[in-house]
């Protein structure tokens, strides 16, 4: 394989979280250090049709996993995996926003001081425009979930401006 899109974190109990797919999409997975790189567990989250992941650390138990899909109409767009238990069991791949066409999302994670977790990512199906594989429809959307992943909300997802009218 040739591994590329890394993303690393880091714990609240300072263990290494590092995500990193095949380039071709074969395989997703989450590698986990507690001797500062010099061992690592490694787990495989995904193969097939997930790619582009992103790591986030929410306690000393809980982490997520983003990352963008087209591998069926159920599992499509920005999508995540959860573990509970420090990543020995995942919650299995759930669709946040299925919108894009071509499953774009490219995530890009982050935790609020209340607890919030936040995606911002990039969608592809304003309402208005025949959604495509790139150009008009493709935007910038931010995701938001108060409870744990159980439902997400958007924000400000710059599809429409303060009056509601299309962008």
């Amino acid at each position: 394989h040739s591994w590329g899109f890394m993303h690393m974190e880091v714990s609240r109990d300072n263990e290494l979280l590092c995500t990193y797919a095949a380039w071709n999409s074969e395989a997703l997975a989450l590698a986990i250090s507690s001797d500062r790189g010099q061992s690592w567990k490694t787990t495989q989250l995904a193969s097939g049709d997930i790619y582009n992941p992103a790591v986030l650390p929410v306690d000393d138990h809980e982490i997520y996993v983003f990352a963008q899909s087209h591998a069926s109409e159920s599992i499509k767009g920005l999508v995540f995996n959860k573990s509970e238990d420090s990543g020995v069991t995942w919650s299995g791949w759930q669709t946040i926003d299925g919108s894009s066409l071509a499953g774009y999302a490219d995530p890009s994670p982050g935790l609020g001081s209340d607890g919030a977790i936040y995606v911002a990512y990039r969608s592809g199906a304003r309402p208005d425009l025949i959604a495509t594989l790139n150009g008009e429809a493709l935007r910038q959307r931010l995701a938001m979930s108060t409870d744990g992943g159980s439902t997400w909300r958007f924000p400000d997802d710059y599809f429409y401006d303060r009056d509601g009218v299309p962008t």
